[in-house]
């Protein structure tokens, strides 16, 4: 059960913070713009969300796979399945997307700022549905 209460808290906890990022980080970026503190916005934000977001995606990353090897007692391997789906989804769009636009606003590049606005979307609603996943893991947990 240990496994599985960690598991939730750490998606959730990123699906808190992606929402955090998606409503409030990312458009303050557009209001910010080609100012001459851009780069040191940028710069100050990609330093300081990296290690509030690893530690729980790290967290997430090792649930998810002891999860997948040692499913516990009642919950069904489909929600499990879902969950390392879930995962490998926010892991995609964050090296496919993310990481591309975000090497793009080292100086101000408005179609960056909202590629990376309107892709993140998906790794929003991926941490928010893998959280009611790790809901419906604790619910089933015999």
């Amino acid at each position: 059960m240990l496994l599985l209460v960690v598991h939730a808290a750490s998606v959730w906890a990123l699906a808190g913070l992606a929402w955090t990022v998606q409503r409030v980080v990312y458009p303050g970026f557009l209001l910010v713009g080609p100012t001459a503190a851009w780069g040191a916005v940028h710069a100050q934000h990609s330093r300081r969300i990296t290690p509030v977001v690893g530690l729980p995606w790290a967290v997430q990353g090792g649930t998810t796979a002891w999860l997948l090897v040692d499913r516990p007692a009642g919950v069904p391997g489909g929600l499990v399945l879902l969950a390392g789906a879930l995962a490998a989804t926010t892991v995609a769009v964050t090296v496919l997307s993310s990481v591309r636009e975000h090497a793009r606003l080292g100086t101000w590049d408005e179609a960056a700022a909202r590629r990376l606005l309107a892709g993140t979307w998906l790794r929003t609603a991926a941490w928010t549905a893998g959280g009611v996943v790790a809901a419906a893991m604790l619910l089933t947990a015999g």
